[in-house]
């Protein structure tokens, strides 16, 4: 008796785990175009986003997240890993995070386009300024975000650069926008 009840046991807390843990882990990773989403192991199905990277070329300021990443739909930007770990999604400038600290870098507007499979939205934004050549010359600019969310998206909407929940109307935060001051 004293055996079956430790195995019950036993098999209760193996089942603990795995509810508590996430179907994504950051060892799970593709890359498609300039997003790389971390995909959902066999517990799960989907991808987020971890990375969008951006060539730095101030002239180049539309990145689209694609509809699938590792052959999976991505759902989310930023997310979950583990035994529930917050993962924002992180702009990256040509693979690296090399961002300084510049309050008098000047800002640039980097237009996120994404499509019908996101269904959750937990954080996007730039660490710093980015050290960029413009004109022969380096200059730090701050990235910040206009969102735009395709019209076959069914749970969120966008309006001037911002993102919308569509059931309740209810502004996501957690991005690092733009204020509508630079163009």
């Amino acid at each position: 008796m004293k055996k079956t009840a430790r195995v019950c046991l036993l098999l209760a807390a193996i089942l603990l785990l795995f509810a508590s843990c996430t179907p994504y882990d950051l060892h799970r990773t593709a890359t498609e175009g300039s997003v790389t989403c971390c995909t959902a192991n066999f517990f799960g199905n989907g991808a987020f986003v971890l990375t969008i990277d951006w060539d730095g070329d101030p002239d180049h300021t539309v990145i689209r997240i694609p509809d699938t990443c590792g052959g999976q739909k991505i759902t989310g930007i930023g997310g979950f890993t583990g035994t529930g770990v917050p993962t924002p999604a992180l702009l990256t400038v040509n693979g690296k995070q090399d961002f300084v600290r510049d309050e008098s870098a000047e800002t640039i507007r980097l237009t996120i386009e994404f499509g019908k499979n996101i269904e959750d939205i937990r954080h996007l934004f730039a660490e710093g300024a980015v050290p960029v050549t413009r004109n022969g010359e380096t200059v730090n600019l701050q990235p910040v975000f206009y969102m735009v969310a395709y019209e076959e998206n069914e749970t969120y909407y966008t309006e001037n650069g911002y993102v919308y929940e569509k059931e309740d109307g209810r502004l996501v935060d957690g991005i690092g926008y733009w204020n509508g001051t630079v163009e």
